[in-house]
């Protein structure tokens, strides 16, 4: 997929349009190949890649929602519908095509007009989705690749700007969740609609997580999506015998029905007609030898899936998929700085404390706010550029190390938008406490980096007695208003 390498950082609203593009293009590629009659995968490329989009057109709703209608929605909710019949027959005809020498001779006839009945419904299918489904899809998806391919950003200063890694890291762990719940409702090979509910949230989580494997967490959603694609085949070839037995119960009424009309018209032949009526053939029993074999299948698909992932054998699983939501959502906050701020009354005790002096200025700008820095320690200066986010306990962080050319060439830009201070550093247990003297006013103030925004702070006890007050989001003590 196009710039996967970077979807990671990428703003969620355009990186949830890259993959669905991605989607659509694979979608118009199977499409294109449905013109060719003798292409026998097209209409299963062609259905799976719409599945595809539209997973993630559901998936990504609230970063879509400006660009995908309603009224899109449903036509492809209609497209994809009329794929499935074509489909299901496909696989049904495939699964009968083995069952000839597993039945009976005398049930063989059975066979044989349940697969004339399915060809038949296969070919008009078939037809159908290459002429009427194949017309609205090359209809709509211009119109749809036109609305993705924009999208409206807002700039909103109070909020830290999120990056795709934190979206997908919590929509993987949601889905896990709820695939989980899923399988959990399939009891026996007769909860029907529990697998099928199981099968889709599977395919769900499985289409969340195949973007990522050209990611840098490619390694841990490669297996993942290994071990998903095990459980959708039990769970598709569960759907499919169900689909399969439900077929058999129709073809069970359609049968006799045709035996009951034939019969009753050989009553009404003229004694002695130049030819007998043929006695239609009762199939009853070969449709339920048919339907035994169905039966066996759902025992043994059931006692699969049960061995593999229900109960406590989803845990494995659970276990990989929660490291790596959490990968994702540790990658999404790496560039967010998460602090508490306190004013300080006076300098607290600092005996063996690492001590550098900063200089540190703002480039003009509203929107965007970058800020200048050089920093002395040790006989040696180091210079930095940052971009910064956001306000409160979470904000963006940007961070570059430059050279001193660059800096001595910008540093003039900040005139009147500057602070100067001399930083302790105090590590206590795992957390470093910052206390900031400032040099060119009389104030001190006290800063310690949070691994969350819910972590819970203990002042330590050189501190304590010095804090005046936390002052965490007050904008009057943000070094950029200290610095005009």
């Amino acid at each position: 997929m196009e710039h996967a390498g970077k979807l990671l950082d990428a703003a969620p609203e355009a990186a949830a349009r890259i993959v669905a593009l991605g989607a659509l293009d694979e979608a118009c590629a199977a499409a294109e190949r449905l013109r060719d009659e003798t292409d026998d995968e097209a209409l299963h490329d062609f259905r799976v890649a719409l599945r595809r989009f539209r997973s993630y057109l559901r998936g990504y709703r609230t970063l879509l929602e400006d660009s995908v209608t309603k009224r899109h929605r449903r036509a492809l909710r209609d497209l994809a519908a009329e794929t499935t019949v074509a489909r299901d027959t496909e696989v049904q005809l495939e699964w009968l095509s083995g069952q000839t020498e597993q039945v009976r001779s005398t049930h063989r006839p059975a066979l044989a007009w349940l697969v004339e009945r399915l060809e038949q419904r296969h070919r008009e299918a078939y037809a159908g989705v290459r002429g009427e489904t194949l017309r609205r899809f090359v209809e709509i998806e211009p119109k749809l690749r036109e609305r993705l391919l924009r999208y409206v950003a807002r700039l909103e200063e109070s909020m830290p700007r999120r990056v795709f890694a934190s979206e997908a890291g919590e929509l993987v762990r949601h889905a896990g969740e709820a695939l989980h719940a899923g399988l959990a409702a399939v009891r026996s090979p007769a909860d029907v609609e529990a697998a099928h509910e199981a099968r889709i949230l599977a395919k769900r989580l499985r289409y969340l997580l195949e973007p990522l494997r050209a990611t840098d967490v490619g390694e841990q959603t490669t297996a993942l999506v290994k071990h998903l694609k095990g459980l959708q085949d039990i769970l598709g070839e569960l759907h499919d015998a169900h689909v399969m037995s439900q077929e058999l119960a129709s073809a069970q009424i359609e049968s006799a029905t045709e035996r009951v009309r034939q019969l009753h018209e050989a009553l009404y032949v003229e004694p002695g007609a130049e030819q007998e009526p043929k006695v239609p053939r009762d199939l009853r029993a070969g449709l339920l030898g048919i339907d035994r074999n169905v039966r066996d299948r759902l025992q043994s698909l059931f006692g699969a899936l049960q061995a593999d992932w229900l109960g406590e054998r989803f845990a494995p699983f659970q276990q990989e998929l929660t490291a790596l939501a959490s990968s994702l959502l540790a990658w999404g906050s790496r560039h967010l700085e998460i602090e508490r701020k306190y004013l300080l009354r006076d300098l607290p005790p600092l005996q063996g404390a690492e001590a550098e002096e900063i200089i540190q200025g703002w480039l003009p700008g509203d929107e965007v706010r970058e800020r200048l820095r050089r920093v002395d320690a040790n006989g040696t200066s180091r210079f930095y550029r940052t971009i910064k986010a956001g306000s409160g306990i979470a904000r963006v962080e940007l961070e570059d190390e430059t050279d001193a050319d660059l800096f001595e060439t910008l540093w003039p830009l900040t005139e009147g938008r500057r602070v100067r201070k001399r930083r302790h550093k105090v590590r206590e247990g795992e957390r470093v406490w910052e206390i900031d003297e400032f040099l060119d006013r009389d104030l001190f103030l006290a800063e310690v980096e949070l691994p969350s925004a819910d972590a819970i702070v203990e002042l330590p006890e050189w501190l304590r007695p010095h804090v005046v007050r936390e002052v965490t989001g007050e904008s009057e003590y943000k070094n950029e208003n200290l610095a005009r």
